[in-house]
């Protein structure tokens, strides 16, 4: 096969696993059988759980954690009701999901004292268990991005 047939199947290839991995991440909760197959139901995710994280971004961080062992993220937490904006009310929220994942391998990268945020690497265990958090209002992961403007 020649070159450029070769890269154009490929490319084709990776857009189906693409396609493949997200769409049972955020499917719709099962599984299709074929007839004389048994049926294997997944678990389902809410709408809550979805739009905790991009699926584009949870792609890619479930592709660091299999290359890298852990992937850093930002957890931006959900104040419980009547709860104010105040450092002890967001420090009493992190202390909450800090002991949560007390049972996961993560690392305590950063805590802000006046944003109800935390930096955190985590392996695919606690990220796992960050999606189910009703404590996490979204998720995303802790890059460097290009400054904008000119790029030379």
């Amino acid at each position: 096969m020649n070159f450029r047939l070769r890269n154009y199947f490929s490319g084709y290839l990776g857009l189906g696993l693409l396609y493949t991995l997200v769409s049972c991440a955020y499917g719709d909760g099962g599984l299709q059988s074929v007839p004389g197959d048994e049926v294997v139901q997944k678990e389902t995710r809410t709408e809550t759980q979805k739009s905790r994280i991009d699926p584009d971004k949870y792609v890619g961080l479930i592709s660091q954690i299999d290359h890298a062992g852990h992937a850093r993220i930002i957890v931006e937490l959900n104040l419980p009701d009547g709860a104010d904006d105040s450092s002890a009310s967001i420090i009493e929220a992190q202390d909450q999901l800090i002991r949560g994942l007390a049972d996961f391998q993560y690392t305590l990268v950063r805590r802000y004292s006046s944003l109800p945020m935390l930096v955190l690497e985590v392996r695919r265990d606690a990220l796992d268990y960050l999606l189910r958090s009703p404590q996490v209002k979204s998720i995303s992961p802790d890059s460097l991005l290009r400054p904008m403007g000119n790029s030379r």
